[in-house]
């Protein structure tokens, strides 16, 4: 009595929500080029999610698939001076579109970590701004000659290296508010009773009855 009864219900059952916590650091992929010499403001930025999102971790069920598109915007992005500072940019991720077609928005995110190549880590600060690398040569200009005349003003090196990511670029996203997540409960069908063997009687064999001829 009790199967049917779970049978049914297993039947019944729709989908589940599951929670991608906050914390929980997304690798992403850019899918184009990136520099502070021509990004601005607000400008939209395209990623791919470069790994399957799973419940308790590696090994649960997948939340969100690998090639998810990532959708972020330039919050901020300043380049070099020519006399003090270095290029900064700022992205916040805001919305991931599944294959299948669900969207996740309204995601609160920042920047964690930024590998530009194999081995290689760019510079992450703990906003989540990435800043770019410092101008050697302007600085030891300002070091060994003091800008005092407007010819040595003139003569400064140019402005300052930009952040440049190029496409392919790994970036690591830290949520800091959880996803919930809709998932699809399996539908476990129950194997056919198997049918009651039948019973055939033996045949009862035919006794001869011998037959005298007279």
């Amino acid at each position: 009595m009790l199967a049917p009864i779970l049978f049914a219900t297993l039947l019944m059952a729709g989908p589940q929500e599951m929670m991608v916590p906050e914390g929980t650091i997304l690798p992403v992929v850019l899918n184009e080029t990136l520099s502070t010499a021509r990004l601005e403001e607000n400008d939209p930025i395209l990623f791919s999610l470069a790994d399957d999102v799973r419940a308790a971790g590696h090994r649960g069920q997948v939340l969100i698939p690998r090639g998810s598109n990532v959708v972020g915007r330039v919050v901020r992005s300043e380049r070099a001076g020519h006399f003090i500072g270095r290029s900064e940019i700022e992205i916040r991720i805001q919305e991931i579109i599944t294959p299948s077609g669900e969207i996740y928005d309204g995601l609160t995110t920042k920047i964690s970590d930024v590998g530009k190549s194999k081995g290689e880590k760019g510079q992450v600060r703990s906003n989540g701004e990435i800043q770019g690398p410092v101008h050697r040569g302007r600085d030891t200009f300002f070091l060994l000659f003091p800008p005092t005349t407007l010819f040595q003003l003139l003569a400064t090196p140019k402005r300052g290296p930009d952040v440049v990511l190029p496409a392919e670029t790994r970036l690591y996203v830290k949520l800091m508010n959880p996803i919930y997540v809709q998932v699809s409960v399996p539908v476990v069908t129950a194997a056919p009773a198997p049918a009651p063997p039948i019973y055939v009687p033996s045949a009862v064999p035919t006794r001869v009855v011998p037959q005298y001829v007279r």
